[in-house]
């Protein structure tokens, strides 16, 4: 009977807005102006009008709607609402101006997830905003909750009259407003896995940084954070005895590494911003980091000069699969991985595998031999055993090239393609596994920073914020898209790899760029005019600013004024003339 109430409820909040509204505004088809509402990403169904609602933080209520909720699931839930209405609808300043008490009703029904997000998490929610100042969230999860709060945030504007005339003419006072009211969004991703992928082997990111990447993240509604956290260069993570030996010499620094405790840390606080934390340990190609530890275990290790033959960047160095020690340290870092993350998901890595590398030992030569193995072969023996110790509960994710290899992989696991789209669509076509869009061509955010071992400039172009906006995953697939292609395609990433960034310059590379992806990941196929996305990504890439993520810029400031006039539709504002 509640349900059933509570969906009459929505039902007629529709009818009556759509009667109350003269005329019905789509933002696809919007004005986009200074005072205008730019989401990102774009909700998947929105009715709004033309009315002005003031608020302010000091008007701002919170009620809940809920039912046997227990005190550890509202404290949950007050810490979600906590972190918007203190840092995140009011970014600009707090005015003393007085305004009428505005109510944000939260409605948290029968069967609401509290728990920490997963790929199965409804991040399905509605939010209403009436006319007699109030606003409704409806949602089944805390993701949901998220992702309402932070449209109803991007809802809220700030009119500036006393510095800047001219800037808002239809809003009569100084202060917060919601334009356009009343409101109806009915929103949910097109995708389940909306993520970033950042490098901390290459250089270390600290947790500072990381938690800046979460909140760029849940800003954008993206829920993945993917850390490539080890690799040939270092390795940083801190494991128990006896694998504690790996950090303590394969770390940079002893300030460069992450303690058990950190990592536990960071999940927590990106568990409150509904993003997933995805760890990822790559073997057996750029282990080089494991040789401070267990040289034993490794062969070509950084072969020189000629080490071009023998892995795609130095130092060189892949585990031997021919020893039972090489799997006593693999399953050994699986296991305790599984216990360090709490994500279902660990990614495996299996990138760049070089057979050069392997055919310069004798030792795996003579084992080949033995055994009537090639290169393709002594990788499948390799692959099978290393998930002999993949931990209960944990599914893997691989690089593409594990289905280049033609390997013989498990039903569930993941496929993560970072080639072209037209390797995308065959892994789609030629197999049964879920599977990742990352495609170097539009979606890794190192390409065009140069090449590090001084060769050519940089082996793939700059990927503008425009390009990784036009990366249509589904667009080489036939169309009608198969529902199979849908079903197994979780998402994507977009990728920063680490030669080229670190702690200093990371953030600014990877936004807004990574929020083209977002709105990709989000929003239905059907917003892909990145003309129409312009003023909306403007508008996105200051909202992170203001909250703190040192986006970089896409425009002149100019435009952030005038943001119609750098896309034509409204005469300017001169700015200029004001200071």
């Amino acid at each position: 009977v509640h349900n059933f109430v509570h969906m009459c409820r929505w039902v007629a909040l529709r009818c009556l807005v759509a009667l109350s509204i003269l005329s019905v505004i789509e933002c696809s088809n919007q004005v986009h102006g200074p005072c205008e509402v730019e989401f990102w990403p774009h909700p998947k169904d929105i009715v709004n009008g033309t009315e002005v609602i003031p608020i302010s933080f000091n008007s701002l209520r919170i009620e809940y709607i809920s039912s046997n909720v227990s005190p550890q699931e509202q404290t949950k839930v007050n810490k979600v609402v906590d972190q918007f209405t203190s840092t995140q609808f009011f970014h600009h300043r707090k005015i003393a101006t007085t305004f009428p008490p505005f109510t944000l009703y939260i409605h948290l029904g029968p069967g609401f997830d509290y728990g920490a997000p997963t790929l199965q998490t409804n991040e399905t929610y509605k939010l209403f905003v009436g006319l007699s100042n109030n606003a409704t969230i409806d949602t089944a999860s805390i993701s949901g909750l998220i992702y309402g709060l932070e449209t109803f945030s991007q809802l809220i504007l700030y009119n500036n009259q006393t510095e800047i005339p001219g800037w808002c003419d239809e809003v009569s006072f100084d202060g917060y407003f919601i334009p356009q009211a009343p409101w109806i969004v009915e929103d949910t991703p097109r995708f389940r896995w909306r993520g970033l992928m950042l490098d901390t082997s290459r250089h270390y990111l600290n947790i500072d940084v990381l938690e800046q990447t979460v909140l760029a993240l849940a800003h954008t509604k993206m829920n993945v954070l993917h850390l490539h956290l080890t690799d040939a260069q270092s390795f940083p993570v801190e494991f128990q005895p006896p694998l504690d030996v790996m950090a303590k010499k394969g770390s940079y620094t002893y300030n460069q590494r992450y303690s058990a405790e950190m990592l536990k840390e960071l999940q927590q606080f990106a568990e409150l911003w509904g993003v997933r934390i995805i760890p990822e340990f790559d073997s057996p190609g750029h282990v080089y980091s494991w040789a401070y530890a267990f040289p034993e275990i490794l062969v070509c290790k950084d072969f020189q000069p000629d080490w071009a033959q023998y892995c795609n960047e130095p130092p060189c160095g892949q585990l031997n699969p021919t020893l039972n020690q090489t799997y006593d340290v693999v399953h050994g870092i699986m296991a305790q991985a599984g216990n360090l993350f709490q994500d279902e998901f660990i990614h495996l890595g299996y990138d760049e595998v070089n057979f050069n590398c392997w055919n310069s030992s004798e030792e795996i030569l003579r084992f080949m031999d033995e055994n009537q193995m090639n290169s393709q072969q002594l990788l499948q023996y390799y692959f099978t055993n290393q998930l002999k110790g993949l931990p209960e509960g944990k599914t893997p994710v691989f690089w593409e090239e594990v289905f280049d290899e033609g390997l013989d992989i498990p039903n569930d696991s993941v496929i993560q393609v970072w080639n072209t789209l037209t390797e995308f669509t065959n892994v789609l076509e030629n197999s049964q596994n879920p599977v990742l869009l990352s495609n170097n061509d539009a979606w890794y955010l190192d390409c065009g920073m140069g090449n590090f071992v001084g060769r050519q400039p940089s082996w793939c172009d700059y990927n503008s914020w425009q390009n990784v906006y036009l990366n249509e995953p589904f667009e080489m697939v036939p169309h009608p898209v198969p529902q199979d292609y849908i079903d197994r395609t979780y998402g994507g990433e977009v990728a920063m790899w680490g030669e080229m960034v670190d702690a200093t310059n990371v953030l600014h590379e990877a936004w807004p760029r990574a929020a083209a992806a977002g709105e990709r990941l989000w929003s239905p196929a059907s917003f892909s005019n990145p003309i129409e996305a312009l003023p909306r990504i403007l508008k996105h890439r200051q909202r992170l600013v203001d909250r703190g993520i040192p986006a970089t810029p896409i425009q002149p400031l100019w435009c952030n004024y005038n943001p119609s006039h750098c896309n034509p539709t409204h005469p300017p504002i001169d700015v200029m003339s004001h200071r």
